[in-house]
């Protein structure tokens, strides 16, 4: 790929001479909308299980810049339900796919298609242990939209797709707090696609509030959970639901309180709690990074270095050169401090945001989401990623 940044008086104008389409056609990497309450095309299980009909939520309020961060499941309170109201319809989900065979065999595919999945007996599943599987989910509602990979049953295989669920709607988390079942239809959750935000384009169903910058990623817990944390829609407050029960076994009282999201107005006296950082991992440096705009980029090299990441391009005939120090890990918010270089001169370039750690062709790598302020062209949102 060969992308030029011209350079203006205004601030730095990421012009791309070429672009690199992520999926044929378009250039775009279309993400699907689903609503809580919509079955959608396709689906595992032909008509909705009882019990899985999408909650309503109270409104929310944007309140800053939030794009890239991610939850751990097991965050008290991130999820929500009624104590002791079954729901979920685990039990007729496990019996259609006991029933069909196809359906189990593409629900398989699917879900061992995450290189993050894992469970009580493992880290695969087959067809003759889906319904132990299936046993050990946990039914929640999400409290916030959230991205994952949906799969379709289409002639009898998964076929995936890059998906936003709608809050309220009911699905069937693991005893890490990954969602792993869209209650409604039964299709398969698994990890979503690292895709930059100037190829995404958003298609499907539409719902009040919704807002690409506040759409979360959920990370599984680093061990396994016995009980998860949820919010009670009835009374404002919080109860446990063990896992693997589906809401006849839930203890209300003494739970811990779910901590504040800053800068957010939920309508609720129990706010979904902040993301947290965890420990990074080693980060794979290796091959090419792109560092980017809104529109295009230019692809250098990332080194270690010291508490932080070296990212370097080259000044050439084709582009201005880079030299970024990134001062951060995975799970931090860190500024980037650049200086690009064309023809001999120098312009010093900062922007700030947070570092995601990220599963990238089964690799541990990073993702950098910035935003720089370059007078008088406002805000300039920067991202950081492997190609």
């Amino acid at each position: 790929m060969v992308t030029a940044f011209v350079l203006t008086t205004a601030g730095v104008d990421f012009r791309a001479a070429q672009q690199v389409p992520i999926s044929p056609g378009s250039g775009l990497t279309e993400i699907y909308r689903h609503g809580g309450d919509t079955v959608g095309d396709d689906p595992f299980i032909p008509r909705p299980p009882a019990g899985t009909a999408a909650v309503a939520m109270p409104n929310t309020t944007p309140g800053g810049p939030t794009s890239g961060r991610s939850f751990q499941g097991r965050e008290p309170g991130f999820y929500g339900g009624v104590p002791n109201e079954p729901v979920g319809g685990r039990a007729a989900t496990i019996a259609h796919f006991d029933a069909d065979r196809t359906a189990a065999e593409a629900a398989v595919e699917a879900l061992n298609s995450d290189d993050r999945l894992r469970w009580r007996d493992g880290e695969r599943l087959s067809v003759d242990t889906l319904g132990t599987y299936l046993a050990e989910l946990t039914p929640v509602v999400l409290r916030v939209d959230v991205r994952v990979t949906n799969h379709l049953l289409r002639a009898g295989r998964a076929v995936s797709q890059q998906a936003v669920l709608e809050s309220g709607t009911v699905v069937l988390v693991d005893v890490f707090g990954v969602p792993r079942l869209r209650g409604i239809s039964g299709t398969p959750l698994t990890r979503p696609q690292v895709v930059a935000d100037r190829q995404v384009g958003f298609t499907g169903d539409e719902w009040a509030g919704f807002d690409p910058g506040r759409v979360f990623e959920v990370r599984p817990a680093d061990e396994a959970l016995t009980v998860l944390v949820l919010f009670d829609f009835t009374t404002d407050s919080t109860f446990q639901r063990p896992c693997g029960t589906t809401g006849d076994r839930d203890v209300v009282g003494n739970e811990p309180e779910p901590s504040v999201l800053p800068n957010s107005t939920i309508t609720s006296a129990a706010p979904i709690p902040p993301p947290t950082a965890e420990p990074s991992r080693e980060v794979d440096v290796s091959g090419v990074w792109i560092l980017a705009s809104e529109h295009s980029g230019v692809e250098g090299t990332l080194t270690r270095e010291g508490d932080g990441f070296r990212y370097y391009t080259p000044d050439t005939s084709d582009h201005i050169g880079w030299n970024c120090y990134l001062g951060g890990l995975p799970g931090q918010t860190a500024t980037m401090d650049c200086t690009s270089s064309v023809g001999g001169d120098t312009y010093p370039w900062s922007a700030t945001g947070p570092i995601t750690e990220i599963q990238w062709n089964g690799r541990t790598k990073l993702r950098f989401d910035g935003t720089t302020t370059s007078p008088p062209t406002g805000a300039t949102r920067m991202t950081l990623t492997p190609q």
